[in-house]
């Protein structure tokens, strides 16, 4: 049994109750409609300044986070030259020695990239 009366109504659309097999009432149609009866949209001005990081400090932790990824890239390619058919002892050890600093420079490269983002999260959305 549909009501005539609409539970709803927002510009020109309509909606009726949901009904369930037997008949009962059990909430309100779904509301399609183009237009809103208001914004979603903020009124109120943003809070923050969207220019807290000036440009020349932000071009200076890119470049720190370049070099540091050149750097991270340099010590894998060292280490992968110490992978060589030498099964001694020593080689060994020169080869896990080249892997510590290839952790190194990955943490640097790492801190560098998340310093860059923090720039850029600052001058993007100002936090």
């Amino acid at each position: 049994m549909i009501s005539e009366e609409p539970v709803f109504r927002f510009g020109q659309i309509e909606a009726q109750p949901l009904l369930d097999l037997a008949g009962e009432k059990i909430g309100a149609g779904l509301i399609f409609c183009e237009t809103a009866w208001r914004s979603v949209d903020r009124i109120w001005p943003v809070l923050y300044h969207p220019s807290l990081m000036n440009k020349p400090d932000l071009d200076a932790l890119q470049q720190k986070y370049k070099r540091a990824v050149d750097q991270w890239v340099a010590a894998i390619r060292a280490e992968e030259a110490l992978a060589t058919p030498d099964h001694s002892e020593t080689a060994m050890e020169r080869w896990d020695s080249a892997d510590f600093a290839v952790q190194d420079s990955q943490k640097q490269a790492k801190e560098a990239r998340d310093a860059y983002k923090e720039g850029l999260r600052k001058l993007h959305y100002g936090i």
